[in-house]
């Protein structure tokens, strides 16, 4: 019965890959809880910006006026962009998008089996799919999914390693 259950949570993560693969946005929304995605996002953005914004300050007056103008300016502009494009119609837009073409074809990239670093199940209703760009086992983000209305729905992404360390590795 175990078994079957966490089969069922990983076959929901398999049909959302599959969907995003066949850049088919209409199955792959059915697989994500918008609200709460857009709210996990804000989070961590903010999060990061605010570590970029604790490194130390420079002495020219401009360019700390600069950072403040950043400090106040920035959550409000990255909330909106995430409200603006973390939705389906925003997905359907990047799965279109020509940027994720490999090649003539048109096709999106395969999805990379090996960016996946970790399933783990955190809960009954929820478990993590960790992802990760570098070569190990440690996965930088998670992709969490939960149990909402007997379907497993992509709920949050969420950091795995410090804030700063993704803040420096991602370059903001």
């Amino acid at each position: 019965m175990v078994g079957g259950y966490i089969l069922y949570a990983r076959q929901a993560a398999i049909n959302l890959q599959i969907a995003l693969q066949e850049k088919d946005a209409a199955r792959a929304s059915s697989h994500i809880e918008w609200p709460s995605l857009r709210e996990s996002l804000k989070e961590m953005f903010g999060a990061l910006m605010q570590e970029q914004l604790r490194k130390p300050s420079s002495d020219n007056e401009l360019e700390q006026a600069g950072e403040a103008l950043a400090a106040t300016l920035g959550p409000v502009l990255v909330n909106g962009m995430i409200d603006t494009y973390v939705n389906p119609t925003g997905l359907e837009r990047l799965l279109s998008d020509s940027a994720l073409a490999d090649g003539p074809a048109g096709k999106v990239k395969k999805f990379d089996a090996s960016r996946v670093k970790s399933y783990r199940v955190v809960s009954p209703t929820r478990y993590e799919i960790g992802i990760g760009e570098a070569p190990g086992p440690d996965p930088e983000f998670a992709i969490v999914m939960e149990l909402r209305r007997l379907s497993w729905m992509v709920t949050g992404i969420i950091p795995k390693k410090p804030i700063a360390e993704l803040a420096a590795s991602t370059g903001m």
